[in-house]
């Protein structure tokens, strides 16, 4: 008993008013040349279905209103200890559960998830529409010295699968700059990728050699300078982006769940925006933590929003005030 107390507690953490954190699985059973999870942490193993469902109705119960499934893989979930995928199960049963109203998953593997999966998962109930989809770089031939077996074609269809089902959906992802052998042409591969596909957020990186990987001892190390010149590039494209993303929401209502308020200022988050990696909304007027409510966006900046409280969906006078057209964003189909 005392075990698996210890192992519950260990499986769960805060991740804000009304927020918390759900570790489906541990360890990663792939070799990307950039990455020591494997050597650090072991082969992928994953947490039991039921376990995980004792532990979300048990932080339903404590008021939680946002399950956050975090992994260094999690769309893989189930394939050790079950034989398949069994993620969208998991987030299915999860929607169940009434007290929840949000799902979100982070780290969907790029060279595992399919352009059918993500489809799939688009359709639970619960789960909001978000992807954070890693893809690491946009050249072929980058991606296979990073050992990352999957096509920038590949991962162009899956993203565009996942936005079929939802056109509001927000894609997140990461790539590494400056990775051995990284040519100008490959970066301008990468460069074109990100304004094709449009990421509603993206974090680059400077590629750091971590010692026991492959990409340590590669050959064709690229100087820390033009490394950095590529970074602020792409920075500045998605810096662009993001604004005219945040731009198309003005006027349109969308679910917050407010994260802190104080001196008549609340700060949340919207479905795009996951905690600590992603952006806030603004909002005008105190909102206890911890609700989720409706807002109208008044107004666009490159990395947040503002807004204000819209008492109900339907409520004309909130609307004509705020001057919102009423169209709902970010939300379930």
């Amino acid at each position: 008993t005392n075990g698996y107390r210890e192992r519950f507690l260990d499986c769960t953490a805060p991740a804000g008013p009304a927020s918390a954190y759900l570790r489906v699985s541990d360890g990663c059973s792939h070799a990307c040349a950039f990455c020591s999870i494997p050597r650090m942490r072991g082969f992928y193993r994953s947490e039991p279905l039921d376990r995980l469902l004792d532990q979300a109705r048990v932080l339903a119960a404590r008021g939680v209103k946002e399950i956050i499934l975090i992994g260094q893989e999690t769309t893989s979930y189930g394939v050790d200890i079950y034989g398949r995928r069994r993620i969208v199960e998991l987030c299915s049963r999860l929607s169940d559960n009434d007290g929840l109203e949000w799902i979100r998953i982070l780290y969907a593997h790029a060279p595992t998830i399919s352009p059918r999966l993500v489809r799939e998962l688009a359709r639970v109930p619960k789960l909001v529409p978000y992807l954070d989809y890693p893809i690491e770089h946009a050249s072929d031939r980058i991606l296979r010295r990073m050992n990352r077996r999957v096509t920038a074609a590949r991962m162009k269809d899956t993203i565009a699968a996942f936005r079929d089902v939802l056109p509001d959906a927000c894609v997140r992802s990461t790539v590494l700059v400056g990775f051995p052998g990284e040519t100008n042409e490959d970066f301008e591969k990468l460069f074109e990728f990100v304004r094709e596909v449009r990421f509603e957020r993206l974090g680059v990186f400077v590629y750091s050699p971590q010692e026991g990987t492959a990409g340590a001892v590669l050959d064709g190390q690229v100087e820390e300078g033009i490394a950095l010149d590529r970074l602020d590039r792409l920075m500045n494209l998605q810096r662009a982006i993001c604004r005219e993303k945040h731009r198309s929401l003005v006027k349109r209502v969308l679910p917050v769940l407010v994260e802190r308020s104080a001196r008549g200022i609340s700060w949340g988050r919207s479905a795009w925006d996951a905690p600590e990696i992603d952006g806030k909304v603004r909002i005008a007027g105190g909102v206890t933590p911890g609700q989720i409510v409706n807002v109208c966006v008044t107004r666009a900046h490159a990395y947040h929003v503002e807004a204000v409280v819209v008492a109900e969906r339907n409520d004309l006078r909130e609307r004509k005030l705020c001057g919102c057209s009423g169209r709902s964003a970010l939300s379930r189909p």
